[in-house]
């Protein structure tokens, strides 16, 4: 990128050869990226970026360490959607011969009684928020717009899907139906929101007094947090929690990783929702 704006800023150009940036790097052949709504806040220059710049920010997977070894990597700028860039040693764990290459570039390291309201619960992170609180033992209500976005969150593990529009898309006040679905009565240990700006109001609404609000806003005592993955995972905590995570029980959405050199065509259609966050 050369800069920033829509998906015609995104350009297909040939670098230098790729050499290692310090002594403990290692070169990778990036074979399959995830995608996130983060990189197209990078791309359209919402987050202030040097220029030129190689998108990606996130977690992938390439082959290196030692030649030929299949690793999974994160490391912040890594400019992980080039064909091949280099990290540090301490940033990659070996993936184990029986997980694929989609399933290591989706996966997600993972408690029991919590009500969890899961906003968005049919999109992508919704989903995978609602499987591994569903394992957890959790009872777990989604809000969705449509019929069949409700039983895609139901399939996911949700025991109840609220409906905040009606089939003619006209809004719906969702908040007392979420509240009778708590188990009891009284609200939600945890809201996850993926949406923000148009939502986070009635979130209060639903949480239990000093409840975490995940937004990825207070009248009680909430705890807000907006996590960014790399100030809570270090280098080495990556490493055992990647050991853990891809050895053991996994939660995965396949269609969340893609072959890196289809970033491009896949990265054009993305487009934020005029209600998010940024």
């Amino acid at each position: 990128m050369n800069e920033t704006g829509g998906p015609e800023a995104l350009k297909l150009a040939t670098m230098d050869k790729l050499t290692p940036t310090a002594d403990d790097h290692t070169p990778v052949k990036n074979v399959y990226a995830g995608l996130n709504f983060i990189d197209t806040v990078v791309q359209r220059g919402k987050i202030p970026s040097k220029l030129p710049l190689i998108p990606g920010i996130g977690s992938k997977v390439g082959q290196s360490y030692p030649v030929g070894a299949r690793v999974a990597y994160m490391a912040f700028g890594a400019k992980p959607h080039a064909e091949y860039t280099s990290i540090s040693a301490g940033a990659a764990a070996v993936i184990p011969g029986g997980v694929s290459w989609e399933d290591a570039t989706a996966v997600f390291e993972v408690k029991k009684g919590d009500n969890v309201l899961v906003r968005a619960g049919a999109g992508g992170m919704g989903q995978l928020l609602t499987q591994i609180s569903s394992y957890r033992g959790a009872n777990v209500v989604a809000t969705v717009s449509t019929a069949s976005k409700a039983e895609l969150s139901k399939a996911n593990g949700a025991k109840v899907a609220v409906r905040y529009s009606d089939d003619a898309r006209n809004a719906k006040d969702w908040v007392q139906d979420a509240l009778v679905a708590s188990t009891d009565g009284k609200g939600f240990e945890v809201v996850y929101d993926s949406v923000g700006k148009a939502t986070w109001d009635r979130d209060k609404e639903v949480l239990k007094p000093r409840g975490p609000l995940v937004c990825w806003f207070a009248g009680k005592s909430l705890a807000f947090t907006h996590p960014m993955l790399f100030n809570y995972v270090t280098p080495g905590e990556f490493q055992s929690r990647a050991r853990v995570s891809l050895s053991g029980s996994r939660w995965v959405l396949s269609s969340a990783s893609i072959p890196s050199f289809r970033l491009l065509m896949l990265a054009r259609p993305m487009k934020p929702a005029p209600h998010a966050c940024v």
